[in-house]
C-alpha cells in the first residue's frame, strides 16, 4: 500500500496539466484519477466517454451495471445501463436490449425504448424500432430532445447511418433503392440510387446505372454521373475513368492533377492517391506528381505526417514508418500501430511477435498465423524507437502518458519507461 501511494504522489504534477482526469482500466477492473494524481473511484470496469463523463461498471449477477460518473468521480446516475457509449454529442444507454439516451447530468432524455438510435445533428434523435437483423423494413422514427416520438414518412433496410449536413442515407424498400432523409426521419432527397455515400461538407458519392457522381444535399448532380468510381481523400476526389484518374478539389471542384497508369486498382491513404499494379504501390500527390514507390506486396496507410508501410511477408521484419516521400525513418518491425498524438508529435507502437506461414497445398494458397502469447510491445515517437517491444499491450492515454501491461501487472507508464503507478491485475480479480 504504501508504494502504490508513493506512486500515486509520483504521478500528481504529471497529471496536473492534464484536460481531465485519467481513467486507467486493465483486465481486474479500473480506476480514475484526479488531475492532482488523487484517486476518486475504483470499478470493475471504467472507462470516458468524453467530454468529463466516464463510465464505471460494477459486477452483478446478470453481467455488468454501469454507472455514469463525472470528472470528480461523483455518479450522476444508478447502476442500471447495461452499456453505456457516446456518439457525437449524444450519449446513449442500453438497458434490457434496447437503447436510450442519457443527459449530461444522468437524467434520461430518451426512454430505452429502440432497437437504434442516433443523434440526428440538430435537436435530437433518429430511431428504429424493429428488428435489425431480420429482412423486414424498419420504420425511421423522430424523437425530439425531450423524448417526444414522431413518425416520419420513411422506411429503411439499412438500419441507421450517420447523420452528416443534416441527410442520412437510407435503403428505401420497395425499391430497394438508396435515398436520403432528413434530420427528422423524412425522405429529403428521394430512392433512386444504386450505392450512396454520407455527406460531407455539402457533397456525398452516389451511383445511377450511368456511373458514380457528386450529390449535393439538394440532390442536385454537382458532377454528373459518370465515372467508373470515385475516392474521397483529404481535401480532394479522384474521379476515376479506366485507367485515367482526374484529381480535383473536394470544395469547389477545382482540377489539379491526372494520374494515367494502365492496369491499376486505386485507393486514397490520407491526402494522397495510391496506384496499385502487380509489381508495385506508388503513391501520388493531388497535383499527380509520383512521391514514393514500393514493392508490389506492400500496404500503406497515412498515419499523423507519416506512412505506415508494411513491404514483405506478413510476420516478417519488414513494416516500419517512413516519411511522403518513401524514406524509411523507423527501425522495422513486423508490425506497427499507429497510436495518436503527444505534444504534437506523433506516437507508434512497434510489434514483435512470433509468426508463420503454412502452405496449403489443396487451397494453393498460404495462411499465416501468430503466437498472440509472444505478441510484445514497444513505443516509437515520430519513428524514433523510445521503449523495445518487451510489453503485452501499450495504450497512449494522454501527453507522454501510456497505459501498458506487463505480464500480470498493469498501470501507467512513462516515455522514458519509468512505471509511475502500477497494479497487479491478479489481486486486483
Amino acid at each position: 500500500m504504501k508504494k502504490r501511494l508513493l506512486c500515486i504522489v509520483m504521478i500528481a504534477a504529471l497529471f496536473s496539466a492534464a484536460a481531465e482526469p485519467v481513467a486507467l482500466r486493465h483486465a481486474g477492473g479500473g480506476a480514475l484519477f484526479s488531475q492532482d494524481g488523487m484517486e476518486l473511484l475504483r470499478a470493475d470496469d471504467l472507462f470516458s466517454l468524453g467530454q468529463g463523463l466516464f463510465a464505471a461498471g460494477y459486477r452483478r449477477s446478470g453481467g455488468m451495471a454501469y454507472c455514469l460518473v463525472n470528472a470528480g468521480g461523483e455518479r450522476l446516475s444508478g447502476e442500471e445501463f447495461d452499456a453505456l457509449a457516446q456518439l457525437d454529442d449524444a450519449l446513449l444507454f442500453r438497458k434490457d436490449g434496447l437503447v436510450g439516451a442519457l443527459r449530461e447530468d444522468g437524467s434520461v432524455a430518451v426512454p430505452a425504448a429502440y432497437t437504434a438510435l442516433i443523434p440526428n445533428g440538430a435537436d435530437g434523435y433518429l430511431a428504429l424500432k424493429g428488428d435489425l437483423l431480420d429482412n423486414e423494413s424498419d420504420q425511421i422514427y423522430y424523437v425530439d430532445a425531450d423524448g417526444s416520438e414522431i413518425t416520419s414518412d420513411a422506411k429503411t433496410l439499412s438500419g441507421l447511418d450517420a447523420v452528416r449536413d443534416g441527410r442520412m442515407r437510407a435503403l428505401q424498400p420497395d425499391a430497394n433503392l438508396y435515398g436520403y432523409v432528413d434530420a427528422r426521419g423524412n425522405w429529403a432527397i428521394q430512392p433512386q440510387f444504386q450505392t450512396a455515400d454520407c455527406f460531407r461538407d455539402g457533397l456525398a458519392v452516389a451511383s445511377n446505372e450511368r456511373g458514380y457522381g457528386l450529390l449535393d444535399a439538394d440532390g442536385r448532380w454537382r458532377l454528373a454521373p459518370s465515372r467508373r468510381r470515385i475516392l474521397r481523400g483529404e481535401g480532394f476526389f479522384a474521379l476515376i475513368s479506366g485507367s485515367r484518374v482526374e484529381i480535383v478539389r473536394s470544395d469547389n471542384l477545382v482540377p489539379l492533377g491526372v494520374v494515367v497508369v494502365r492496369g491499376a486498382s486505386f485507393a486514397v491513404v490520407g491526402p494522397y492517391l495510391m496506384a496499385m499494379t502487380e509489381d508495385s504501390v506508388v503513391l501520388y500527390d493531388t497535383a499527380g506528381a509520383e512521391i514514393a514507390a514500393f514493392g508490389g506486396m506492400a500496404s500503406v496507410g497515412a498515419a499523423g505526417r507519416w506512412l505506415i508501410v508494411s513491404d514483405g511477408v506478413w510476420g516478417e521484419a519488414c513494416c516500419g514508418v517512413y516519411t511522403p516521400d518513401g524514406t524509411l525513418v523507423s527501425a522495422l518491425y513486423p508490425q506497427v500501430l499507429y497510436l495518436g498524438t503527444s505534444s504534437g508529435r506523433d506516437v507508434f507502437a512497434c510489434l514483435a511477435m512470433d509468426a508463420w506461414g503454412e502452405y496449403d497445398e489443396e487451397l494453393g494458397e498460404t495462411h499465416y498465423a501468430v503466437d498472440e502469447s509472444s505478441v510484445r510491445y514497444g513505443l516509437l515517437l515520430d519513428g524514433k524507437e523510445l521503449l523495445p517491444p518487451e510489453y503485452t499491450y501499450l495504450q497512449l492515454l494522454s501527453d507522454g502518458l501510456l497505459y501498458a501491461e506487463d505480464g500480470e501487472e498493469c498501470g501507467l507508464l512513462g516515455f522514458d519507461g519509468e512505471w509511475l503507478y502500477r497494479i497487479d491485475m491478479e489481486n486486483e480479480k
